[in-house]
């Protein structure tokens, strides 16, 4: 059976968040999170379609303006999703830039925002730190790998996928991605 899509982390779970699906059939691909987009090449870039956004931290959102220089000129429309204020987020980007170059472009780029909070079937979350480290976690805003899957537990997906793990478990991994499960499954 043919795969209809193609997921792929855009860096390793150390790094960034980014989930780049490509839709194989459709010419078109889905980007969650919009972190450091350099690992992912012009033309996969061109493919994104949708994009979702977890929430608004810099490491989730900064690969937006990477994107608006790469769409710039292009005839495009581009559907972002994400949390309340995006909105606003979204505009105040393009509010920031002078526009005064722009006359040579011939394109139409547009950005549909849609703020929404929906249930989904795989949850990729982050896991940025162990239980262990809970209050370094609360001080930096990210989550432990226990309330990750606790979360997921509570959103009632059916699979949880951990990804944006701290660089201080390097070689650990394994240690978060269990301690996100054993939450996820046994509560």
């Amino acid at each position: 059976m043919p795969r209809h899509f193609d997921p792929t982390l855009v860096n390793d779970p150390f790094d960034d968040p980014g989930l780049y699906v490509d839709l194989v059939f459709e010419r078109r691909a889905l980007l969650f999170d919009l972190g450091d987009l350099g690992r992912l090449a012009p033309r996969k870039l061109l493919r994104v379609s949708d994009i979702f956004v977890t929430h608004r931290h810099m490491d989730h959102f900064a690969g937006f303006d990477q994107l608006l220089r790469l769409l710039l000129g292009r005839e495009k429309t581009l559907d972002v999703y994400g949390p309340a204020g995006l909105i606003d987020a979204v505009e105040h980007k393009l509010k920031a830039y002078s526009w005064n170059l722009v006359e040579g472009y011939h394109g139409n780029l547009v950005f549909r925002a849609t703020e929404i909070d929906k249930r989904a079937d795989i949850l990729f979350i982050e896991a940025t730190f162990l239980e262990a480290d809970a209050i370094l976690a609360r001080t930096r805003h990210h989550l432990t790998a226990r309330q990750a899957g606790t979360l997921a537990r509570l959103a009632g997906v059916k699979r949880l996928i951990t990804l944006h793990y701290s660089p201080r478990y390097k070689g650990q991994g394994h240690c978060l991605a269990e301690e996100a499960q054993s939450a996820f499954l046994n509560g």
